[in-house]
C-alpha cells in the first residue's frame, strides 16, 4: 500500500469522508480483507515526494526494489493496477492472476 502524505491529504479533501483515514487505517482495512488469503502480504511503501503515473516511474521502481530487498521480500508475483508499474518493478507483466503462485504482493 503506497502512500504520500500530501497527496493523501488533497485526495481526503476532495471526497465526501468525514474523516481522513490514517496510514495505519488502511494498512489494517486491507489486512482485514486480505486476512484469508495466506499468499498475499500487505505493506506500506512511503511514495512521499514521486511523482504520480507517467512521471517519477524509475523514483518509484528504485525506491520499491530497495524497499523489498530491505525487507527480504522476494516476490513470485506483484499486482499494481498499473500494468506498466508492475512490469517496471518485476521485469514483465507476467499472470496478473497469480495462479499457481506461491506469495503475491499488491502495491
Amino acid at each position: 500500500m503506497g502512500f504520500d502524505d500530501t497527496r493523501d491529504r488533497a485526495l481526503f479533501e476532495d471526497s465526501a469522508m468525514s474523516q481522513q483515514p490514517t496510514v495505519p487505517d488502511r494498512l489494517r482495512w486491507l489486512l482485514q480483507t486480505f486476512k484469508y488469503q495466506k499468499n498475499i502480504r500487505i505493506h506500506a511503501f512511503n511514495e512521499e515526494g514521486m511523482e504520480p503515473y507517467p512521471h517519477g516511474w524509475d523514483v518509484w521502481s528504485n525506491g520499491i526494489k530497495k524497499f523489498m530487498a530491505e525487507k527480504g521480500i522476494q516476490p513470485d508475483l506483484i499486482y499494481t493496477s498499473e500494468e506498466s508499474r508492475c512490469a517496471t518493478v518485476y521485469g514483465t507483466s507476467g499472470d496478473r492472476y497469480g495462479a499457481g503462485r506461491s506469495e503475491t504482493y499488491l502495491l
